[in-house]
Parts: structure tokens; C-alpha cells; sequence
């Protein structure tokens, strides 16, 4: 599980570093708060926003988080009501948009226009099949972490932990609901990155072996498919120059093609 938390954000999606590197802040920032009881790191999180103003939604969720009851069925009812809020409308999801501010709405319109969200989906149909398996699978994952963290969640001595899972559960809900609208489905990537170390501080702390043994029979397949589908995406943004030069020497190169054109 260690090495699939690794391939969730790797170094080739550097093509969204604003979008990523907010993912790490973000996520630092929730660390530290819950799992460390270090407030002063809750800068980091206040921080995620001014990398990329999309971060404003999971910081607002962490308010909310902070708000609600610690009730982890709370979470779980309120995923389950998401996975029925599929349908809901474009139009009527953009209705509860506020207008910030005229940059910052003009983008939000973008994102919600009609004619772009039927573009990505006809592109959807088209997409290879590893990559929709790769969804799928990577879904499947976040639920049966969750599962397994309900299933323990009272043998678990470290109660920060349960408060840190019921924050990506709450985030993982709000993806779904929203996951129709271009590039907000990327949100799942923030969900799995807190589940995924709940789970393994979770998986750590409990010592069935017999339990430990199921859980990775059960995820080796799909935690190595993804990580291998996730390589394969490697192919599309990395250069032959990527791998031999660094940072101080890249910029006397141009990279003219990908690793996929040597094939």
C-alpha cells in the first residue's frame, strides 16, 4: 500500500504541478493537524488555495469536517447519498455557485459550460479500456479501505487516525457528487491520498495477521494494476531526456518527444 500511496501523484504529472503540489500541501497540512496535533502546520492547508484557487472547495470541506459531529456512520450516510447524486444536473449545481469574483467565476463557468462537459464525455466513450479499469479499480480501493477501516474502527487505539479517514471520506463523497464537471473529478486523488494513509497507520497499528494476509490478497491485483497502468501514463509525459538530465542541465535540451515515440 505504501508504494500505490507513492504512484497516486508521481513525479510525471508535473504537466498540473499547481494542481499536485496543492494535493501535497493540502494533504501535509491535514497530516500535521490530525495525526501530529501540530496547529502551526494548518498554514500549509490555508496555503493549498494560492497554488491553485480550486483548493478554496477542500478547504472549505475541512471547515465543514471541523464542524460536524466525529461520527464516522455521519461520513459513511453521507457517501452513501452521494453515489445516488450522479445525476444531478449541470445547470442546477451551477446555481449554487457564488460569484467571487469575476476571474475566479469566468473560470468556474468555463468548467460548468454545457457544450465542454459533452465533449469530455464523448471523449470518455473513447477512452482504452485499462484506463477505465484503472477508475474502477481505483474506486473499488477507496471503498474497501473504507470498509475495512468501519470494520475496525473500534479496535483502533489512535482515534486521530478515525477523524483523518472521516475527512477523506467526506471529501471522497463531494468527488462524486461532482464528478461530472471537467477536471473536478480530480478530487478523488486528494480522497485517496488521505484514505490510503489512514489505511496503512490503520493496517500498522492492528496486528491480526490472518486479517493482514486478506487485506492483500485482496488488493495486490488492483493496487498493482494501477500502479502499472499509472507507469504506463508515464510514457506520455516523460522524454528520453527526463530520465539522464536534471534541472540544472534541462534547459541547454529541448525535448522534442515523448518515451512513447521510441516505439
Amino acid at each position: 500500500m505504501i508504494l500505490y500511496f507513492a504512484f497516486i501523484v508521481p513525479v510525471w504529472y508535473i504537466n498540473g504541478v499547481r494542481f499536485y503540489v496543492a494535493t501535497y500541501l493540502f494533504t501535509y497540512g491535514c497530516i500535521a493537524y490530525y495525526l501530529l496535533r501540530d496547529k502551526k502546520k494548518l498554514f500549509f492547508l490555508a496555503l493549498s488555495p494560492l497554488m491553485h484557487f480550486s483548493f478554496i472547495i477542500p478547504v472549505g470541506l475541512f471547515l465543514v469536517h471541523f464542524l460536524l459531529p466525529k461520527n464516522i456512520w455521519l461520513y459513511l450516510t453521507v457517501l452513501a447519498l452521494s453515489l445516488f447524486l450522479f445525476n444531478l444536473s449541470i445547470p442546477e449545481m451551477v446555481s449554487f455557485i457564488p460569484s467571487i469574483n469575476n476571474q475566479i467565476d469566468g473560470t468556474v463557468r468555463g468548467y460548468t459550460n454545457v457544450n465542454v462537459i459533452e465533449n469530455v464525455f464523448k471523449h470518455r466513450e473513447k477512452t482504452i479500456w485499462f484506463t477505465k479499469l484503472h477508475e474502477s479499480l481505483l474506486n473499488y480501493i477507496s471503498f474497501f479501505m473504507i470498509s475495512c477501516i468501519v470494520v475496525l474502527y473500534k479496535k483502533i487505539k489512535e482515534k486521530e487516525v478515525i477523524l483523518f479517514v472521516t475527512l477523506g471520506i467526506l471529501i471522497l463523497a463531494f468527488s462524486n457528487i461532482v464528478d461530472k464537471i471537467p477536471s473536478m473529478g480530480r478530487f478523488y486523488t486528494v480522497s485517496q491520498m488521505i484514505l490510503s494513509i489512514g489505511f496503512i497507520l490503520m493496517s500498522a497499528s492492528y496486528e491480526n495477521k490472518i486479517f493482514k494476509r486478506i487485506t492483500f490478497s485482496i488488493l495486490l491485483f488492483p493496487s498493482v494494476f494501477c500502479i502499472l497502468v499509472t507507469l504506463r501514463y508515464c510514457i506520455d509525459y516523460m522524454g528520453f531526456y527526463t530520465l539522464l538530465l536534471n534541472p540544472l542541465t534541462s534547459p541547454f535540451f529541448e525535448m522534442t518527444s515523448n518515451l512513447r515515440d521510441l516505439y
